[in-house]
């Protein structure tokens, strides 16, 4: 049978697009967003970069990219990591990190029960990945999709660093992190051999971990997790605080396969099990650890998902890991009656000084106000799903449901807006993702006349057609690596600190057109929902499934915003 990495070898380098071709592409994409005379502005712009400028870059980049296929690596990947993700500073919850909620797993089992089998199949999942037993994933069943990103789901972890953060990856750990109660526990949940202990052995070390964390509750608890989910620079700053007196339990969270949070909160419904994994209340910071790959966490009343560190991988690798488990949770285990005998669990006892103490009270307060600002909606459509949409409409059931984004967008803002989708370049040895611009003349033109009572139903239905196939024919660029946004971040990014930054890249337009107040994604599931936060101040996050029998949305927006309500937007995706 294929093995997991068996591909990884034959796979194309990621190509550095044409220059005139991205030119062309990148004008096209700004024409819904300007008038006349600004399109006339900007395509001059672009003209001299052509001449001036572009060539010597592209040249830079070109060299740069036979540089890194040199050791084995795309031209991007470190690019990308540093400027997407490690230089970012903005706190990772609903800015960085996405989530994933099991809107399908059991919740009529105990706390510890459900946790202790999310942990027995991640690690079944682990064992599967070691032994390259997870099937390679193929693009339209045919082209092999890079698995790299598989090897990076356990022991990895963010770190904190004042300007730009790293991110560590541990070998051979044998342990997991339990949070409950704000405090830490460091659980063996591997034997000697590597092999796992069983669900039921697991369970009653985590009842013992409830219990104990319960008995302890009502003591002055250092808020630790809540470090995590504030401002980068100030993370990294409280970091070497705690490192001072506490190197080693730092470090064994660091290690750690992944982190598990028993949540004592009970969500009263899907949208606010959503928000509180995605974001949170004024409890939650101190009980995650938010710069941990995977941070599952298991309410107490049952509801389960997890919150991922987005920098090394993207959140449908970790989909596929819960997929897996997933669809072995409501099976009873055959093996195993818990009688094996797992280590006793070790309590994290940090030692606080008062002027650290003060520090994590601030912490705190800043992280709740960090993770109780974004708002988070769900909205199922259960008249028709992929299967319609393919059979009947024939038509992509991606291109479909980003048409309905555009147009809930036009019903909200009577406006149009730059649109993110994230686009697969896993075709390519290391590839991961390119931006589609779903916004085009196209389907702006289709929303205006949606909205319009007198253009007839034919005319909508030409505009739709036309809207949608100008979105399929962005996407297959996309997928043959022959997009922009990742080829103008590498041209910008090999300008020398001295050289002027390129007309081009100040522009108004280029600011209007890379400010994506539709951040939007497909992962499609029938076990789990997902979703991120908006990436605009002013924006929206929306992230979709679609299922052969209804239609998934997760749409999240700030509320510090006055502007942008997932509620009404959630209602105008109704109405489009």
């Amino acid at each position: 049978s294929a093995r997991t990495f068996q591909h990884q070898n034959e796979l194309p380098p990621l190509p550095v697009p044409d220059l005139n071709e991205s030119c062309d592409l990148y004008l096209k994409s700004i024409q819904p967003l300007a008038d006349q005379t600004q399109f006339e502005n900007t395509k001059n712009v672009v003209d001299q970069f052509r001449q001036n400028e572009g060539p010597i870059l592209q040249k830079r980049l070109l060299e740069h990219a036979k540089e890194t296929q040199k050791h084995n690596k795309s031209w991007l990947e470190d690019f990308w990591l540093d400027a997407a993700y490690l230089a970012f500073r903005a706190p990772l919850p609903t800015n960085s990190n996405y989530y994933i909620l099991f809107d399908k797993a059991p919740r009529n089992l105990k706390q510890t029960k459900i946790a202790a089998k999310i942990i027995r199949g991640a690690l079944e999942f682990k064992k599967q990945l070691e032994n390259e037993e997870v099937t390679p994933e193929y693009l339209r069943r045919t082209t092999p999709q890079c698995m790299d990103q598989y090897k990076k789901i356990f022991s990895t972890s963010r770190v904190a660093k004042s300007g730009t953060d790293i991110l560590l990856q541990f070998e051979g750990s044998k342990h997991v992190v339990v949070i409950a109660n704000k405090q830490f526990f460091n659980l063996q949940v591997l034997d000697q051999e590597g092999n796992a202990y069983s669900a039921a052995a697991l369970e009653k070390r985590l009842e013992e971990i409830l219990s104990f964390s319960a008995q302890h509750s009502h003591e002055q608890v250092p808020p630790i997790g809540a470090i995590t989910a504030i401002e980068r620079d100030e993370s990294a700053n409280m970091r070497t605080m705690l490192e001072k007196d506490n190197k080693e339990r730092l470090h064994s969270i660091d290690t750690a396969l992944f982190a598990i949070s028993l949540d004592g909160d009970e969500p009263n419904s899907m949208d606010q099990a959503g928000e509180w994994i995605n974001g949170g209340n004024e409890n939650t910071a101190p009980n995650r650890w938010f710069e941990k790959l995977c941070n599952f966490v298991v309410f107490k009343n049952g509801w389960s998902g997890l919150t991922g560190e987005h920098c090394p991988l993207d959140a449908p690798i970790v989909g596929t890991m819960t997929n897996y488990f997933l669809q072995h949770m409501s099976k009873e285990e055959v093996n195993g009656d818990g009688s094996e005998n797992v280590p006793a669990f070790e309590n994290y006892q940090w030692e606080i000084n008062p002027s650290v103490a003060d520090e994590l009270k601030n912490a705190q307060k800043k992280a709740a106000e960090v993770l109780l600002n974004c708002e988070l909606v769900y909205q199922r459509y259960s008249l028709y799903g992929a299967d319609w949409i393919k059979k009947v409409a024939k038509t992509s059931p991606d291109a479909f449901v980003q048409m309905s984004i555009q147009l809930a967008y036009y019903y909200t803002h009577n406006d149009s807006t730059a649109t993110y989708e994230t686009g697969t370049a896993r075709c390519f040895f290391h590839g991961r993702t390119d931006t589609v611009r779903t916004l085009s003349s196209d389907s702006r033109e289709w929303t205006v006349a949606m909205a319009d009572p007198q253009v007839s139903v034919n005319d909508k239905l030409s505009h739709f057609r036309k809207a949608l196939d100008s979105h399929s024919s962005y996407m297959k660029r996309a997928i043959d690596g022959k997009v922009i946004d990742r080829h103008f971040l590498g041209l910008r990014l090999v300008k020398k600190p001295t050289e002027d930054a390129p007309a081009m890249f100040v522009d108004p337009l280029w600011r209007q057109s890379t400010r994506f107040r539709l951040s939007t994604s497909n992962m499609t599931s029938n076990y789990y929902v997902a979703g991120f936060g908006p990436t605009e101040e002013d924006g929206y996050g929306v992230c979709y499934g679609t299922r052969s029998d209804s239609l998934e949305y997760s749409i999240t927006s700030f509320r510090s915003c006055a502007h942008t309500s997932a509620k009404n937007f959630s209602l105008n995706l109704q109405k489009a």
